[in-house]
Parts: C-alpha cells; sequence; structure tokens
C-alpha cells in the first residue's frame, strides 16, 4: 500500500478562495477539514490542500483547462 503525504488546507488558498466566489450566492461547508462551497446543495468549489478546483461541465471544463495551462484535472 502506498501512503500519500497528507498537507493541511492552505488558509491563503481558502481565503483567496473565498474572495472569487463572494459575488455568488453559495454556502460554505467544511468537507474533511477542507472549504468547499455549494450552490442549490450541488458542491461546486473548493479548496484541497493547497489548491482549488472546480466542478464544471464537460465543455466548461474544456475551456477552463485550455485557458488557463497551469490549470489541471483535479486528482485527489
Amino acid at each position: 500500500m502506498v501512503l500519500m503525504k497528507w498537507e493541511k488546507m492552505s488558509k491563503e488558498t481558502a481565503q483567496r478562495l473565498e474572495t472569487i466566489v463572494k459575488p455568488f450566492a453559495c454556502q460554505k461547508k467544511p468537507m474533511f477539514g477542507h472549504e468547499v462551497y455549494w450552490v442549490n446543495g450541488n458542491m461546486f468549489t473548493g479548496v484541497f490542500q493547497s489548491l482549488i478546483f472546480f466542478r464544471l461541465s464537460s465543455q466548461d471544463q474544456k475551456e477552463f483547462l485550455g485557458k488557463y495551462k497551469d490549470a489541471k484535472q483535479f486528482e485527489p
């Protein structure tokens, strides 16, 4: 069995995400010690260790990955 090193959530990253989602009608709820934001009961963004993740439609994901070269698919 391979164990991965677990990192605590980056407070700076969490604050950055909080600033990003501020204009949107969403609710913050913790999940596994990380901050996650929900819309209509659906998780759409959050912080995992030092990363920000977004749940996007296939089309939006393709556009996002094409626009932001340092972005990658989320793999916990």
